[in-house]
């Protein structure tokens, strides 16, 4: 395979949009589309074969891959699709940039009345300035209690995105739905997804002051039932009691502190990545194109940062590693021993990556099988030094709350986004870290 990095625009300056003709957005999104169509007319100059192309991206990566697995105009230009961590649905996909690009323009002394007028006295200020406004801003909005602050992102523009894209998947006659069903596809998440939820907490001493807890110690149930249940209610569901009620019976453990801890956090991922990347799967199933789940559950064997004692798993993006640098950590990290389990488990990974680029099938000789997800079966694949295999129903009983249960709560009348259906070789990188740092790498299967 070859691979080629590009960039493109990040935060105010990839999305920033007024929701108007003047500033409709997306912008980050126009650039990536750019540098697959360069690729698509100039990577056989190369050695690479445009016919054959791969968008691959991680977090807020999966979610770009996502979109653009579902803007028909890209037809052509990729065919397959890899999601880590991040698919279309999400409800971190879109963005709502309106409010912070009205308040940047108003700290830097624009008026806010009119588009053009805002537009032009932007134009006139320095980058840095707009910068550094605009992440004052965001740090200023930033509501924990919506769990999450990602202001500049995706939105619906007309063009690119004619609607939402859990309306474009459930929507199968769609020229959009048509696009993403004829593309190879692989899905997948780290174990502990709500390893992001826990971050947020703890490195906002106020919040935990303010809801009366303690995250080194544990997140106990009246948490989950007084502050975290009634938020997702508020801010998703539109204050449905009933689902604020169904979420804390749902993660209540009984008289074990540390499983109660990390069953908050199975809240987030189950919410924000797990019960997307299933309907996802589910809605992309069909006899012409290769669907495929996977779940990493592997610990690095060296620690990023401090944990709470109570905490378990892979965090968000930790796969990343033994996809691309594991075996060079005991080079520069003291003390760090990488062992040949760990370099197996990244020789695999990488194997099934750039095997699923070539063909749609991740299978080659020498690798576990990976079977294939379908309606009956459900199969993903195990990656994990000691337990890696295929497993069948991914967190059934949880999918069955957020997929079935909560629409089932809220009343036909409601226009909530849970009543909605949550639809049930080129290699573009797409990876995220944050969601202001984050880059495209493009890999290229040879002719």
């Amino acid at each position: 395979v070859i691979v080629v990095t590009v960039n493109y625009r990040l935060g105010i300056f990839g999305f920033l949009s007024l929701g108007d003709e003047t500033t409709k957005g997306n912008y980050g999104l126009l650039d990536q589309i750019q540098a697959l169509k360069w690729v698509k007319e100039n990577i056989a100059d190369y050695g690479g074969n445009p016919s054959d192309v791969t968008i691959f991206g991680e977090s807020a990566g999966g979610f770009s891959v996502g979109l653009l697995s579902l803007i028909p105009q890209n037809k052509g230009l990729f065919h397959r699709a890899i999601h880590e961590s991040g698919t279309a649905n999400s409800l971190l996909t879109l963005g709502s940039p309106v409010e912070v690009t009205t308040e940047t323009a108003k700290a830097l002394g624009c008026q806010t009345t009119n588009s053009t007028i805002l537009m032009n006295c932007l134009l006139e200020k320095p980058a840095d300035a707009i910068l550094t406004q605009s992440t004052m801003v965001s740090e200023r909005l930033c509501n924990l209690d919506r769990m999450h602050c990602l202001y500049f992102g995706p939105v619906i523009d007309g063009d690119l995105l004619t609607r939402t894209p859990v309306e474009l998947m459930s929507n199968k006659t769609t020229e959009a739905y048509k696009f993403f069903e004829s593309l190879d596809l692989m899905v997948g998440n780290c174990r502990m997804e709500g390893s992001l939820y826990l971050s947020m907490l703890g490195n906002n001493v106020q919040y935990q002051k303010d809801k009366n807890i303690n995250v080194s110690i544990g997140l106990s149930h009246q948490y989950l039932c007084d502050v975290m249940s009634p938020n997702i209610a508020n801010f998703y569901f539109k204050n449905n009691r009933k689902v604020s009620q169904a979420i804390c019976k749902e993660y209540y453990v009984a008289d074990n502190a540390t499983l109660q801890s990390r069953a908050v956090l199975d809240v987030y991922s189950d919410l924000f990545f797990i019960s997307d990347s299933t309907s996802t799967l589910n809605a992309h199933i069909n006899s012409e194109s290769s669907t495929y789940q996977f779940m990493y559950n592997q610990v690095l064997p060296f620690k990023l940062g401090p944990e709470p004692t109570w905490y378990e798993g892979p965090s968000h993006a930790e796969e990343l590693y033994y996809l691309f640098t594991m075996e060079y950590f005991d080079r520069i990290l003291p003390n760090v021993t990488i062992s040949d389990s760990d370099r197996l488990l990244a020789h695999q990974m990488r194997k099934y990556w750039t095997n699923f680029a070539k063909s749609g099938n991740p299978n080659s000789a020498g690798l576990p099988v990976w079977s294939v997800f379908t309606n009956a079966s459900k199969n993903y694949m195990k990656l994990s030094k000691h337990d890696m295999g295929v497993g069948n129903d991914y967190r059934k009983n949880e999918m069955k709350f957020w997929l079935q249960t909560i629409p089932n709560l809220i009343s036909d009348s409601d226009t909530s986004r849970a009543k909605k259906l949550k639809t049930d070789s080129l290699f573009l990188l797409i990876i995220s870290l944050s969601s202001l740092n984050f880059f495209i790498n493009i890999m290229l299967v040879r002719y």
